[in-house]
Protein backbone atom coordinates (compact mmCIF):
# COMPACT_ATOMS: atom_id res chain seq x y z
CA UNK A 1 0.00 0.00 0.00
CA UNK A 2 2.95 2.50 0.60
CA UNK A 3 6.13 0.98 -1.12
CA UNK A 4 8.70 3.73 -1.49
CA UNK A 5 9.16 5.51 -4.56
CA UNK A 6 12.67 4.16 -4.76
CA UNK A 7 15.49 4.16 -7.36
CA UNK A 8 14.25 1.11 -9.11
CA UNK A 9 12.81 0.81 -12.99
CA UNK A 10 9.95 3.12 -13.55
CA UNK A 11 7.52 1.79 -14.89
CA UNK A 12 4.74 4.27 -15.04
CA UNK A 13 7.78 6.20 -17.15
CA UNK A 14 7.95 3.30 -20.12
CA UNK A 15 4.54 3.11 -20.32
CA UNK A 16 4.05 6.79 -20.91
CA UNK A 17 6.70 6.55 -23.69
CA UNK A 18 4.58 4.06 -25.24
CA UNK A 19 1.72 5.70 -25.29
CA UNK A 20 3.24 8.85 -26.72
CA UNK A 21 5.00 7.66 -29.52
CA UNK A 22 1.82 5.77 -30.70
CA UNK A 23 0.22 9.44 -30.78
CA UNK A 24 3.09 10.90 -32.67
CA UNK A 25 2.65 7.89 -35.34
CA UNK A 26 -0.91 8.99 -35.28
CA UNK A 27 0.43 12.81 -35.60
CA UNK A 28 2.08 12.16 -38.66
CA UNK A 29 -0.70 9.78 -40.45
CA UNK A 30 -2.42 13.08 -39.98
CA UNK A 31 -4.90 12.60 -37.32
CA UNK A 32 -5.41 16.21 -36.59
CA UNK A 33 -6.95 14.75 -33.30
CA UNK A 34 -3.27 13.56 -31.90
CA UNK A 35 -1.72 17.35 -32.68
CA UNK A 36 -1.51 18.18 -28.73
CA UNK A 37 -0.54 15.02 -27.00
CA UNK A 38 2.05 14.96 -29.91
CA UNK A 39 3.78 18.11 -28.66
CA UNK A 40 3.42 16.93 -25.26
CA UNK A 41 4.70 13.96 -26.23
CA UNK A 42 7.79 15.39 -27.64
CA UNK A 43 8.39 17.43 -24.48
CA UNK A 44 7.68 14.36 -22.01
CA UNK A 45 10.88 12.54 -24.25
CA UNK A 46 13.32 15.17 -23.28
CA UNK A 47 12.09 15.67 -19.97
CA UNK A 48 12.21 12.12 -19.40
CA UNK A 49 15.58 11.69 -21.04
CA UNK A 50 17.10 14.00 -18.30
CA UNK A 51 15.51 12.54 -15.26
CA UNK A 52 16.44 8.98 -15.80
CA UNK A 53 19.99 9.78 -16.62
CA UNK A 54 20.99 12.08 -13.89
CA UNK A 55 18.66 9.56 -11.26
CA UNK A 56 21.70 6.91 -13.21
CA UNK A 57 24.64 8.70 -13.65
CA UNK A 58 24.45 11.57 -10.84
CA UNK A 59 27.34 9.85 -8.82
CA UNK A 60 29.23 9.10 -12.05
CA UNK A 61 32.71 10.11 -12.53
CA UNK A 62 32.46 12.31 -16.14
CA UNK A 63 36.05 13.23 -16.31
CA UNK A 64 37.43 13.42 -19.41
CA UNK A 65 38.37 9.64 -19.66
CA UNK A 66 34.71 8.30 -18.41
CA UNK A 67 33.36 11.34 -20.21
CA UNK A 68 34.84 9.65 -23.53
CA UNK A 69 33.18 6.65 -23.11
CA UNK A 70 29.94 8.19 -21.60
CA UNK A 71 29.85 10.09 -24.73
CA UNK A 72 31.16 7.69 -26.71
CA UNK A 73 28.88 4.92 -26.34
CA UNK A 74 25.64 7.56 -26.52
CA UNK A 75 26.61 8.61 -30.16
CA UNK A 76 28.04 5.62 -32.00
CA UNK A 77 24.78 3.92 -30.88
CA UNK A 78 22.60 6.43 -32.22
CA UNK A 79 24.54 7.03 -35.37
CA UNK A 80 24.33 3.60 -35.92
CA UNK A 81 20.36 3.70 -35.43
CA UNK A 82 20.29 6.61 -37.41
CA UNK A 83 22.39 5.43 -40.44
CA UNK A 84 20.73 2.23 -40.33
CA UNK A 85 17.13 3.83 -40.51
CA UNK A 86 18.46 6.43 -43.20
CA UNK A 87 19.46 3.42 -45.39
CA UNK A 88 16.25 1.20 -45.21
CA UNK A 89 14.21 4.91 -45.77
CA UNK A 90 16.25 5.96 -48.97
CA UNK A 91 16.27 1.91 -50.35
CA UNK A 92 12.69 2.12 -49.61
CA UNK A 93 11.96 5.69 -51.41
CA UNK A 94 13.92 4.67 -54.55
CA UNK A 95 12.71 1.53 -54.92
CA UNK A 96 8.95 1.67 -54.68
CA UNK A 97 7.88 5.35 -53.11
CA UNK A 98 9.14 7.23 -56.11
CA UNK A 99 11.21 9.32 -54.59
CA UNK A 100 9.22 10.73 -51.83
CA UNK A 101 10.98 12.44 -49.37
CA UNK A 102 14.31 12.71 -50.62
CA UNK A 103 16.06 15.81 -50.52
CA UNK A 104 19.92 15.06 -51.56
CA UNK A 105 20.68 18.90 -50.78
CA UNK A 106 20.08 18.00 -47.30
CA UNK A 107 21.35 14.49 -47.34
CA UNK A 108 24.60 15.32 -45.56
CA UNK A 109 23.21 17.84 -42.60
CA UNK A 110 20.76 14.79 -42.00
CA UNK A 111 23.54 11.87 -41.87
CA UNK A 112 25.38 14.06 -39.33
CA UNK A 113 22.40 15.19 -37.35
CA UNK A 114 23.60 19.18 -38.05
CA UNK A 115 20.18 19.60 -39.84
CA UNK A 116 18.91 20.62 -36.37
CA UNK A 117 20.34 24.07 -36.73
CA UNK A 118 18.53 24.46 -39.68
CA UNK A 119 15.64 26.82 -39.83
CA UNK A 120 14.44 24.99 -43.45
CA UNK A 121 11.72 23.45 -43.28
CA UNK A 122 12.76 21.17 -46.10
CA UNK A 123 15.97 20.41 -44.33
CA UNK A 124 14.91 19.57 -41.08
CA UNK A 125 11.98 17.22 -42.15
CA UNK A 126 13.55 15.86 -45.53
CA UNK A 127 14.37 11.90 -45.60
CA UNK A 128 13.48 10.18 -42.19
CA UNK A 129 12.14 13.47 -40.56
CA UNK A 130 11.46 13.19 -37.48
CA UNK A 131 15.24 11.34 -36.57
CA UNK A 132 15.79 15.23 -35.91
CA UNK A 133 14.79 14.04 -32.04
CA UNK A 134 17.97 11.78 -31.95
CA UNK A 135 20.13 14.11 -33.26
CA UNK A 136 18.85 17.14 -30.17
CA UNK A 137 19.21 13.59 -27.98
CA UNK A 138 22.70 13.24 -28.50
CA UNK A 139 23.63 16.95 -28.24
CA UNK A 140 21.80 16.90 -24.23
CA UNK A 141 24.04 13.82 -23.94
CA UNK A 142 27.25 15.88 -24.84
CA UNK A 143 26.65 18.70 -22.40
CA UNK A 144 24.95 16.48 -19.77
CA UNK A 145 28.21 16.90 -17.61
CA UNK A 146 27.80 20.77 -17.99
CA UNK A 147 24.17 20.82 -17.36
CA UNK A 148 25.45 18.43 -14.12
CA UNK A 149 28.07 20.76 -13.50
CA UNK A 150 25.51 23.63 -13.47
CA UNK A 151 23.17 22.31 -11.11
CA UNK A 152 25.65 21.17 -8.34
CA UNK A 153 26.80 25.03 -7.90
CA UNK A 154 23.14 25.53 -7.04
CA UNK A 155 20.59 24.40 -4.10
CA UNK A 156 17.66 22.70 -5.06
CA UNK A 157 15.58 26.24 -4.41
CA UNK A 158 17.77 27.95 -6.52
CA UNK A 159 17.65 25.27 -9.33
CA UNK A 160 13.64 25.39 -9.42
CA UNK A 161 13.59 29.21 -9.33
CA UNK A 162 16.45 29.51 -12.81
CA UNK A 163 13.92 26.69 -14.60
CA UNK A 164 10.64 28.74 -13.30
CA UNK A 165 12.73 32.18 -15.09
CA UNK A 166 13.72 29.88 -18.63
CA UNK A 167 10.37 28.69 -18.48
CA UNK A 168 8.40 32.18 -18.14
CA UNK A 169 11.35 34.02 -21.05
CA UNK A 170 9.86 31.09 -23.25
CA UNK A 171 6.47 31.89 -22.71
CA UNK A 172 7.53 35.64 -23.71
CA UNK A 173 9.66 34.97 -26.37
CA UNK A 174 6.90 32.56 -28.28
CA UNK A 175 4.24 34.59 -27.72
CA UNK A 176 5.75 38.29 -28.57
CA UNK A 177 8.68 37.52 -30.83
CA UNK A 178 8.87 34.42 -33.17
CA UNK A 179 6.65 34.64 -35.81
CA UNK A 180 4.10 32.09 -36.27
CA UNK A 181 5.73 30.64 -39.20
CA UNK A 182 8.95 30.18 -37.48
CA UNK A 183 7.48 28.36 -34.53
CA UNK A 184 8.27 24.54 -36.41
CA UNK A 185 11.57 25.65 -36.51
CA UNK A 186 11.42 26.35 -33.07
CA UNK A 187 9.62 23.08 -32.13
CA UNK A 188 13.40 21.61 -33.26
CA UNK A 189 15.78 24.47 -32.03
CA UNK A 190 18.36 22.95 -29.20
CA UNK A 191 18.60 24.95 -26.68
CA UNK A 192 14.93 25.06 -25.95
CA UNK A 193 15.07 21.02 -26.30
CA UNK A 194 18.34 20.94 -23.76
CA UNK A 195 16.26 23.01 -21.17
CA UNK A 196 13.62 20.68 -21.41
CA UNK A 197 16.29 18.10 -20.54
CA UNK A 198 17.66 19.96 -18.01
CA UNK A 199 14.30 20.42 -16.62
CA UNK A 200 14.06 16.46 -16.22
CA UNK A 201 17.50 16.74 -14.04
CA UNK A 202 16.16 19.26 -11.88
CA UNK A 203 12.94 17.16 -11.60
CA UNK A 204 14.79 14.13 -10.41
CA UNK A 205 16.38 16.04 -7.71
CA UNK A 206 12.94 17.51 -6.62
CA UNK A 207 12.11 13.90 -6.43
CA UNK A 208 14.98 13.20 -3.85
CA UNK A 209 13.68 15.84 -1.92
CA UNK A 210 10.10 14.52 -1.66
CA UNK A 211 10.25 11.04 -2.46
CA UNK A 212 9.89 9.79 2.06
CA UNK A 213 6.70 11.52 1.84
CA UNK A 214 5.27 9.95 -0.57
CA UNK A 215 5.87 6.56 1.27
CA UNK A 216 2.73 8.03 3.35
CA UNK A 217 0.23 8.61 0.71
CA UNK A 218 -2.80 6.06 0.86
CA UNK A 219 -4.21 4.29 -2.13
CA UNK A 220 -7.31 6.65 -2.59
CA UNK A 221 -4.61 9.75 -2.32
CA UNK A 222 -2.43 8.13 -5.33
CA UNK A 223 -5.45 7.50 -7.08
CA UNK A 224 -7.14 10.94 -6.72
CA UNK A 225 -3.64 12.57 -7.76
CA UNK A 226 -3.64 10.26 -11.08
CA UNK A 227 -7.24 11.47 -12.01
CA UNK A 228 -6.17 14.90 -11.05
CA UNK A 229 -3.13 15.04 -13.19
CA UNK A 230 -3.98 12.98 -16.00
CA UNK A 231 -7.35 14.77 -16.50
CA UNK A 232 -6.03 18.06 -15.70
CA UNK A 233 -3.81 17.24 -19.35
CA UNK A 234 -7.02 15.99 -21.22
CA UNK A 235 -8.48 18.90 -20.47
CA UNK A 236 -5.73 20.65 -21.96
CA UNK A 237 -6.12 19.12 -24.59
CA UNK A 238 -9.11 19.56 -25.45
CA UNK A 239 -9.41 23.05 -24.17
CA UNK A 240 -6.04 23.90 -26.87
CA UNK A 241 -7.81 21.88 -29.63
CA UNK A 242 -11.17 24.13 -29.32
CA UNK A 243 -8.65 27.22 -29.09
CA UNK A 244 -7.38 26.56 -32.55
CA UNK A 245 -6.45 29.45 -34.49
CA UNK A 246 -5.56 31.81 -31.57
CA UNK A 247 -2.69 33.35 -29.40
CA UNK A 248 -2.27 29.63 -27.91
CA UNK A 249 -1.24 28.87 -31.04
CA UNK A 250 2.14 30.63 -30.28
CA UNK A 251 2.25 28.22 -27.34
CA UNK A 252 1.27 24.66 -28.05
CA UNK A 253 3.85 23.98 -30.19
CA UNK A 254 5.59 22.65 -26.74
CA UNK A 255 6.26 25.53 -23.89
CA UNK A 256 2.70 25.35 -22.55
CA UNK A 257 3.52 21.78 -21.79
CA UNK A 258 6.53 22.01 -20.13
CA UNK A 259 4.89 22.16 -16.50
CA UNK A 260 1.95 19.71 -17.24
CA UNK A 261 4.88 16.84 -18.14
CA UNK A 262 6.54 17.84 -15.32
CA UNK A 263 3.63 17.10 -13.03
CA UNK A 264 3.58 13.23 -14.88
CA UNK A 265 6.75 12.67 -14.87
CA UNK A 266 7.34 13.42 -11.05
CA UNK A 267 3.70 11.89 -10.30
CA UNK A 268 5.16 8.43 -12.22
CA UNK A 269 8.37 8.54 -10.01
CA UNK A 270 6.63 8.86 -6.50
CA UNK A 271 3.96 6.36 -7.39
CA UNK A 272 6.89 3.92 -8.35
CA UNK A 273 6.29 0.60 -6.68
CA UNK A 274 2.52 0.86 -5.43
CA UNK A 275 -0.43 -1.42 -5.92
CA UNK A 276 -3.54 0.54 -6.56
CA UNK A 277 -5.74 -0.05 -8.90
CA UNK A 278 -4.80 3.08 -11.28
CA UNK A 279 -1.14 2.61 -11.08
CA UNK A 280 -1.39 -0.77 -11.62
CA UNK A 281 -3.48 0.15 -15.05
CA UNK A 282 -0.67 2.60 -16.05
CA UNK A 283 1.51 -0.70 -15.64
CA UNK A 284 -0.05 -2.94 -17.02
CA UNK A 285 2.16 -5.36 -18.99
CA UNK A 286 0.31 -4.33 -22.86
CA UNK A 287 1.13 -0.51 -22.09
CA UNK A 288 4.60 -1.57 -20.91
CA UNK A 289 5.41 -4.16 -23.55
CA UNK A 290 4.45 -0.80 -25.95
CA UNK A 291 7.20 1.52 -23.96
CA UNK A 292 9.78 -1.18 -24.31
CA UNK A 293 9.20 -0.36 -28.06
CA UNK A 294 8.72 2.91 -28.17
CA UNK A 295 12.11 3.93 -29.51
CA UNK A 296 11.71 1.44 -32.32
CA UNK A 297 8.29 2.66 -33.19
CA UNK A 298 9.70 6.16 -33.38
CA UNK A 299 12.03 5.88 -35.66
CA UNK A 300 10.41 2.85 -37.94
CA UNK A 301 7.40 5.16 -38.41
CA UNK A 302 8.41 6.22 -41.91
CA UNK A 303 9.52 2.87 -42.96
CA UNK A 304 6.73 1.09 -41.74
CA UNK A 305 4.83 4.22 -43.73
CA UNK A 306 6.28 3.42 -47.08
CA UNK A 307 5.59 -0.16 -46.49
CA UNK A 308 1.68 -0.04 -46.00
CA UNK A 309 1.42 2.65 -48.45
CA UNK A 310 3.33 1.07 -51.63
CA UNK A 311 3.87 -2.53 -50.98
CA UNK A 312 0.53 -3.80 -48.41
CA UNK A 313 -2.11 -1.54 -49.81
CA UNK A 314 -1.39 -2.07 -53.85
CA UNK A 315 -1.31 -5.96 -52.86
CA UNK A 316 -4.39 -5.80 -51.08
CA UNK A 317 -6.35 -3.75 -53.87
CA UNK A 318 -5.41 -6.64 -56.05
CA UNK A 319 -7.75 -8.28 -54.48
CA UNK A 320 -10.08 -5.57 -54.43
CA UNK A 321 -9.57 -4.48 -51.03
CA UNK A 322 -9.09 -0.91 -50.51
CA UNK A 323 -7.39 0.01 -47.34
CA UNK A 324 -5.04 2.66 -47.84
CA UNK A 325 -7.68 4.94 -46.61
CA UNK A 326 -7.48 3.28 -43.42
CA UNK A 327 -3.72 4.15 -43.11
CA UNK A 328 -3.25 5.43 -39.72
CA UNK A 329 -4.43 2.21 -38.58
CA UNK A 330 -3.01 -0.27 -40.63
CA UNK A 331 0.33 1.02 -40.17
CA UNK A 332 0.42 -0.59 -36.86
CA UNK A 333 -0.29 -4.58 -38.44
CA UNK A 334 3.11 -3.05 -40.08
CA UNK A 335 4.64 -1.00 -37.63
CA UNK A 336 4.66 -3.13 -34.49
CA UNK A 337 5.83 -6.10 -35.66
CA UNK A 338 8.91 -4.11 -37.76
CA UNK A 339 9.61 -2.81 -33.78
CA UNK A 340 9.33 -5.99 -32.49
CA UNK A 341 11.72 -7.46 -34.70
CA UNK A 342 14.05 -4.45 -34.97
CA UNK A 343 14.74 -4.45 -30.82
CA UNK A 344 15.25 -8.07 -30.97
CA UNK A 345 17.37 -8.45 -33.54
CA UNK A 346 19.29 -5.16 -34.04
CA UNK A 347 18.81 -2.42 -30.98
CA UNK A 348 19.21 -5.11 -28.41
CA UNK A 349 22.71 -6.39 -30.19
CA UNK A 350 23.63 -3.06 -30.92
CA UNK A 351 23.39 -1.75 -27.18
CA UNK A 352 25.46 -5.10 -25.99
CA UNK A 353 28.16 -4.96 -28.76
CA UNK A 354 28.27 -0.86 -28.18
CA UNK A 355 29.04 -1.74 -24.26
CA UNK A 356 31.33 -4.09 -24.83
CA UNK A 357 33.55 -1.75 -26.92
CA UNK A 358 33.23 1.49 -24.20
CA UNK A 359 33.69 -1.18 -20.72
Amino acid sequence: MSNPAGTSRILALTSWRGIFAVCIVLFHCRVEAFTEPTKFGVTFFFVVSGFLLEMKHRCLDLGPRHYAKFIGARALRLYAMHWAMLAAFIAMAMGVARGQGVNWDAFVPNLLFVQIFSCDHDVIFSFNGHMWFLGDLLLCYALYPLLRALGSRMNLRSQVIAASAVMALLWVVMGCFVPFERLTACYTFPPIRIFEFWMGMVLCHCFDAVKEHATRWTDAKVQGLWLTTVGGIVAMFVLTRLAEGSIIDYFNEFVMWQLPVAALVLLSALTAGRTDALTRLVCSRPLLWLGELSLEIYILQAVAGQIYAYLVSPFFGHFGIHIYDQYAVGIFFVLLPLAWLCRRYFTRPLTRWVARIFA
